[in-house]
């Protein structure tokens, strides 16, 4: 009886105690964001803009680095947002590791580096970038380190990261804009900076809606988000082949320095926890629709431009998602919305909030 009582008793405890420890994980991520939010000012106070996406124009070492700020050879061109971050949250071994390589070899950090060409400092994992919650990120891995928190890219679909598609987010391609506090107009409260985002570790037909990702050849730089909300099928995403498990570090989130843009940032289109699509079966040579997404019950964490982290709920406003033939047809442009429209969201508050010089004052 005492041994029932005791079974009975644990059995009422143990949600509280799950409970409890989401609220720390919870906690540790809304730090984990405040950090790297503050390191990204720091960065601004020095460089007077934010990282880059990708093409990083200044990195500290450049003075013994070849060629041009997009020299494809000095391995500027494909470092993502993170590396120049590191002196800011305490990694500088790690990133005059980076530095070393580029001085010494002028290493091509291409999408196809693996853990052998990329040495030691690519499975170093960085605490920063890693949610507790999401526990398939935070395992030691056998490849590279990964990131949970990502850039924030704007309200249209994801262009290559080395293409000629310039996104309307905060994190622009340093070989044509950085975005400073000047620029964000729709004010630093009113635009957001980073979010969750989940790793896409799964590979399977019908991956999870969260951590998974569809893929499909009819996905192009006009895509109406529509077309990702098409795969999802109750809790998974039903679609025709799986993400490449050959490359599994060349998916979203799996490779902390990438510069790919799929592959550091996420769109503000379709509302956090929503199905995320892309082009190609690995993420990393074509366009992709990226969700924010988390395992924290009902939403996201995300930092804005000014400094605070806020929780996004999943039913965040994204407007009246549009119907059509393509995206730049709604926007009235003739075929490239990255590169000529310059008007308000039409993806509600959450789509404001992706863009810094919409003209718009909407603020969650």
């Amino acid at each position: 009886m005492v041994i029932a009582i005791i079974g009975v008793l644990i059995a009422l405890l143990l949600p509280a105690v799950q409970a409890a420890r989401e609220a720390a994980r919870r906690m540790q991520c809304t730090n984990n964001l405040k950090q790297i939010s503050i390191a990204t000012h720091n960065h601004h106070d020095v460089y007077a803009y934010f990282p880059n996406s990708c093409y990083q124009k200044s990195m500290g070492c450049d003075t013994t680095i070849s060629g041009t700020s997009t020299d494809k050879t000095n391995g500027r061109e494909r470092i993502g947002f993170v590396t120049p971050l590191l002196p800011f949250i305490e990694q500088s071994a790690l990133y005059q590791e980076h530095c070393r390589d580029l001085q010494t070899t002028g290493i091509d950090l291409s999408w196809t580096y693996s853990k052998s060409s990329y040495s030691g400092r690519g499975t170093i994992p960085v605490s920063s970038v890693l949610c507790p919650s999401n526990g398939d990120a935070v395992v030691p891995r056998t490849e590279l380190a990964t990131l949970c928190y990502r850039a924030n890219m704007g309200d249209l679909t994801l262009p290559v990261g080395t293409g000629t598609n310039t996104p309307r987010g905060v994190f622009q391609r340093g070989a044509d804009a950085e975005i400073s506090f000047a620029k964000i107009t729709d004010g630093s409260s009113n635009t957001v900076m980073f979010s969750e985002c989940f790793p896409v570790v799964f590979y399977q037909a019908n991956p999870p809606i969260r951590g998974g990702a569809a893929y499909s050849n009819t996905i192009s730089h006009t895509s109406l988000p529509s077309v990702c909300l098409g795969f999802r099928n109750g809790t998974s995403l039903t679609t025709g082949a799986g993400m490449d498990a050959s490359n599994a570090y060349r998916r979203a989130g799996m490779a902390m320095s990438f510069g790919r843009a799929p592959m550091i940032g996420f769109t503000t289109m379709l509302a956090p926890n929503s199905p995320s699509c892309s082009a190609n079966t690995d993420m990393s040579s074509n366009i992709s629709i990226i969700s924010a997404g988390s395992f924290h019950s009902g939403g996201v964490n995300v930092s804005i431009c000014d400094g605070s982290v806020r929780f996004v709920s999943e039913t965040i406003d994204t407007g009246t998602l549009p119907t059509g033939t393509s995206l730049a047809t709604i926007l009235g442009v003739s075929s490239d919305p990255f590169r000529t429209y310059t008007g308000p969201s039409i993806f509600g508050i959450w789509g404001a909030m992706g863009t810094p010089d919409g003209s718009e004052s909407k603020a969650l």
